[in-house]
């Protein structure tokens, strides 16, 4: 949601003063945001005494939570609504962990080459620097009531249909930027783009849905080394294709098929049976998404 608002002060800036200077303001500008803000917020609904949809928690889970400090989530409130929770261990043993890291990691890779490069591959396509701020910034905008609606959506619909429809969004957009010239190229692009990062919620909640809470970090972080790898590689590899061939066409080709692919990985993650349960009357249930 900052990006409408921070993506044209950025462009602005870097107009007036320079990328550098811009970027020393911003980090600045973090810093003294983040630091604050790390001291007050919250890890998880149970320290303010409320379960996961607002609920207030029982005596008994007040005082669980109470006791547990920091360690982890109330077992009795984390059983009653996410049910049983996999370790790192249990979820990486299981086919829908790989299948989502690998759609993640898609997902998060070719996207943030995009976002990178995206005011060079506008200009490439005729409009300015300023007009490319704006368009990124609308991009951005409409994000917002995206992954709100998305988020409330994934609890209604099954999202792996979410996240194969916005994959396939960012595949559009990056195909009317090949084919398509003008505003409506970029209007296509803009829609697609708003999908994939409307997207993102749905992402962690598919996660946290299919392996619970108590592990949820753990996991999200073994995740990270993976998709964090791709953020660095794919904008070298983006820019390595565009000073070889002058050109971003070979990189739009390269990234279409790939999200293609996320969004089939996405798809046929299934939810794990968790191994307590398996070849049980309840194996069946925990199967439905």
């Amino acid at each position: 949601g900052g990006g409408a608002i921070v993506v044209p002060l950025l462009g602005l800036g870097i107009a007036t003063i320079g990328w550098r200077a811009t970027l020393m303001y911003a980090g600045i500008f973090i810093i003294c945001i983040t630091i604050p803000v790390a001291w007050v917020i919250r890890s998880r609904p149970e320290d303010m005494g409320l379960g996961p949809d607002g609920d207030p928690l029982e005596p008994e889970q007040q005082d669980e939570t109470a006791q547990e400090g920091s360690e982890g989530i109330s077992k009795s409130a984390g059983a009653r609504i996410a049910g049983p929770d996999f370790t790192v261990r249990q979820a990486i043993r299981t086919k829908a962990f790989w299948l989502l890291l690998a759609g993640l990691t898609i997902r998060v890779s070719a996207t943030n080459a995009i976002i990178i490069h995206i005011f060079p591959l506008l200009e490439d396509k005729g409009f300015g620097e300023q007009q490319a701020a704006l368009f990124v910034s609308a991009m951005f905008f409409i994000a917002i009531p995206l992954r709100f609606g998305m988020g409330v959506a994934g609890d209604y619909l099954s999202p792996r249909k979410i996240l194969f429809v916005g994959m396939n969004g960012a595949a559009i957009g990056l195909l009317s930027l090949l084919l398509l010239d003008g505003l409506l190229a970029v209007i296509i692009f803009i829609i697609g783009f708003s999908l994939v990062e409307g997207i993102t919620s749905v992402n962690w909640l598919m996660v946290g849905n299919y392996f619970g809470r108590r592990r949820f970090a753990s996991i999200m972080g073994f995740m990270s080394m993976f998709h964090n790898t791709g953020m660095v590689i794919s904008p070298i590899f983006s820019g390595w294709i565009r000073d070889t061939t002058q050109s971003y066409d070979l990189v739009l080709i390269t990234f279409i098929p790939i999200y293609v692919i996320g969004a089939l990985t996405f798809t046929l993650a299934r939810r794990p049976v968790h191994p307590s349960i398996a070849g049980t009357g309840a194996a069946r249930h925990s199967r439905r998404d």
